[in-house]
């Protein structure tokens, strides 16, 4: 099944409705599973493999593999060793075009041992950006979530191209949202900030649209904006930023998540 929006929308109703992130234990549960995760994707100095020695450099996108809860990995139906418990990771440089990955993804839940077999993930890669395998799981139901998402960049933009800084300056982590560029269109792209300070993204110059989702991690409060952000963005010589903030209003059912997403 391919994973794209609408795949990701769908688990954002299935789960979102529920009421587990709202207090407590599920709350530091689903925020500490995506801290870990999520910082694997950026950890400095991962090992690098190249799927194929073939293809030239300006061809090839980045996968990263994360050091653990992944194992038995197939990629285009040829058994590979990117999942070895290395302590950073593995950064595979991959062609460009369209893939399929499967693999075994397992937890210790704390509660016993959550395994899913034969996870199929389907995604187009665009030479020169970065991807990762997001993961996380939920007790009620006991499942695991996974999508393939857009990391942080570190290369720098071509000619064509520039930078989209979004400065995460206070409230809840990052862990919490991702961002969707481009909505509702064939363009259309998730990334995944970081958890804290600036995240970094290159994009085609010209004219785009950006905007804030909660994924499976929420508390179950509503997200709105405190003041009308600024969705749509012309990018040409200088890079474009954005300061994100976030801060809890409201009591009990009334409570709510305002936030505040604009440019400098």
């Amino acid at each position: 099944m391919p994973v794209g929006i609408e795949f990701i929308k769908f688990i954002l109703r299935r789960i979102t409705m529920k009421k587990y992130f709202r207090f407590g234990f599920g709350v530091c549960l689903a925020v500490g599973l995506l801290i870990a995760f999520t910082v694997c994707a950026s950890s400095p100095n991962p090992r690098v493999i190249v799927y194929d020695e073939n293809v030239p450099d300006e061809q090839l996108a980045t996968l990263f593999i994360r050091p653990v809860n992944i194992e038995n990995i197939r990629f285009n139906g040829r058994n590979v060793n990117w999942a070895t418990n290395l302590g950073n990771g593995t950064n595979v440089k991959i062609p460009a075009g369209n893939h399929t990955i499967i693999f075994d993804a397992y937890f210790d839940t704390g509660r016993g041992n959550l395994r899913s077999r034969d996870v199929e993930l389907n995604f187009d890669a665009i030479a020169g950006r970065n991807y990762s395998i997001f993961l996380i799981f939920t007790l009620q139901p006991q499942q695991i979530h996974s999508w393939i998402t857009e990391s942080s960049q570190s290369r720098e933009p071509n000619d064509d191209e520039q930078l989209l800084l979004i400065n995460f300056t206070r409230g809840w982590t990052g862990a919490g949202i991702f961002f969707v560029l481009n909505k509702g269109t064939e363009n259309a792209r998730i990334i995944t900030p970081e958890l804290s300070g600036i995240s970094r993204f290159i994009v085609p110059k010209g004219e785009h649209t950006i905007d804030i989702e909660l994924n499976v991690a929420n508390d179950g409060y509503p997200l709105v904006p405190e003041v009308e952000p600024h969705r749509t963005f012309t990018v040409y010589n200088e890079p474009v930023r954005y300061i994100l903030s976030t801060r809890l209003d409201g009591r009990g059912d009334n409570t709510r998540r305002l936030y505040s997403f604009i440019r400098e």
